[in-house]
């Protein structure tokens, strides 16, 4: 095959999906990306970046359609970024998760694809995987003198203008259109990132799903404008179930939405939510489950693989607010939960006292310091590890495998780096079960929850990680 160049026309098939959602086929043993392709697809692609041992491409024209593919019910599903499966029908997405699961567990983590197969569960997926979103981030820009909300289109900073976003609830898309018009009625300037000038930078929803409430967010580069009252009170009586309106001010230039500092503009800088039997104070910037229905499914896994009696002792690592810790505190004698950030302990601490827990007590600090120190001074029966998406610091696994803690269970978004601190944990512990949950329909994104207890096979000689 002579060699490829940009702008080339090839016949390609897709053989399968890959991680980051997008199509590989082969041409004469060249991988090719497509973004869009599913396996099955067959067409023609036209080269956009040829790199040495890949491309990527755009099918161009599709000659044959892949027997999972569906029609998609969003028109903006091709340009918006915001979800990449809508034409894949939902049981197969729930198929591909498991299988790009045990692919990269196996290839990044060097875990056995043979015991793979037997860990890794079918997907926990929802009966109606729509309008599941209980809180939306939305970009705005200014597009043919209009102010305009939306998301980015995919690897871009081009906005896609949306009215009815499918994965956010009717009510979440009709307050960000009501936003969007009562700004261009005041004419207040939108946020302009190459000249580091204008007002509004981005818009931010909650909307309850078991309380009629919706909390409003406006992200701005500066706190005041002439117009701002203005706003405020047209949006109080405007939106519907609107309980608060606050101000988040970001004056930094870059891609970060929100900045250090926060203000009510109007009622109450926060809204409730409730899971099962627990009741939640959620602000603004608090962390918490995009996906409420889901979150409930996720929790009682957790609790499942836990078994608690109620002689326990329980640390929840990384725990945000601590919903996890009071999800499993009823089950347990004590819950410790380790967080940097004070404003999610804040609101952990009121939600402790929402729903009278007791027997949980939070420690704020990064956990690759407190847990060590925990672990040293109190005997732990399950430590949650729930990180952010770069996974756990070596000091964190550590301190577990020194410790010899009898049970973990590590939450992860992220199976890349799920895969790096299983390839290590599994020299200490025996992966007893692995459950994906789709917190995240129509796109590549998926929640995995392991249970890992402590093994015997290589106690003998184990391998610490480095602590730094």
């Amino acid at each position: 095959m002579r060699k490829l160049q940009k702008g080339d026309l090839l016949e390609v098939t897709i053989d399968k999906l890959v991680s980051g959602g997008e199509g590989l086929g082969k041409v004469f043993g060249y991988p090719v990306f497509v973004p869009g392709g599913l396996p099955g697809d067959h067409g023609a692609v036209e080269m956009v970046s040829v790199k040495k041992d890949y491309g990527r491409g755009l099918m161009v024209q599709r000659w044959d359609d892949g027997p999972t593919r569906v029609v998609p019910p969003c028109p903006l599903t091709e340009s918006c970024g915001g979800c990449q499966w809508q034409h894949l029908d939902y049981p197969a997405q729930l198929e591909n998760k498991r299988a790009l699961l045990i692919e990269t567990l196996s290839r990044l983590g060097k875990l056995p694809e043979v015991e793979l197969e037997n860990w890794v569960k079918a997907p926990l997926g929802m009966q109606d995987p729509w309008r599941y979103r209980n809180k939306g981030q939305f970009p705005f820009q200014t597009i043919e003198g209009q102010a305009r909300g939306g998301f980015f289109a995919p690897r871009s900073h081009t906005l896609v203008p949306i009215q009815d976003c499918l994965i956010h609830p009717p009510a979440m898309n009709a307050a960000l259109n009501q936003v969007e018009a009562a700004l261009n009625q005041l004419n207040i300037p939108i946020y302009d990132e190459k000249t580091h000038s204008g007002f509004l930078r981005h818009v931010l929803i909650r909307e309850s799903t078991t309380h009629p409430q919706i909390l409003v967010g406006l992200v701005t580069r500066d706190w005041e404008h002439p117009a701002l009252a203005a706003l405020v009170e047209k949006l109080s009586l405007e939106i519907p179930n609107l309980v608060g309106l606050v101000q988040n001010r970001n004056p930094e230039p870059g891609n970060r939405i929100l900045g250090r500092e926060t203000r009510t503009l109007w009622g109450k800088d926060s809204l409730k939510e409730s899971l099962g039997d627990l009741h939640f104070s959620i602000s603004l910037p608090s962390f918490f489950q995009v996906n409420s229905q889901q979150t409930v499914v996720l929790y009682e896994t957790i609790n499942s693989l836990a078994e608690l009696s109620g002689s326990e002792t329980v640390v929840d690592a990384f725990a945000g607010a601590g919903t996890i810790g009071l999800w499993l505190a009823k089950q347990a004698k004590q819950v410790y939960c380790l967080e940097s950030v004070n404003e999610a302990i804040a609101d952990g601490k009121i939600n402790r006292a929402l729903n009278q827990i007791e027997n949980l007590e939070f420690r704020q600090g990064v956990v690759e310091k407190l847990l060590p120190d925990l672990l040293a001074q109190t005997k732990a029966d399950l430590v949650i590890l729930d990180p952010p998406r770069k996974g756990c610091e070596p000091a964190v696994l550590a301190s577990l495998i020194r410790s010899e803690v009898p049970k973990v269970i590590y939450v992860s978004c992220n199976p890349a780096t799920l895969a790096r601190d299983l390839a290590l944990l599994a020299e200490h512990y025996e992966i007893s079960a692995i459950q994906p949950i789709d917190l995240f329909p129509h796109t590549h994104h998926l929640e995995t929850v392991v249970l890992l207890t402590r093994g015997g096979a290589d106690q003998a000689a184990p391998n610490e990680p480095p602590t730094s």
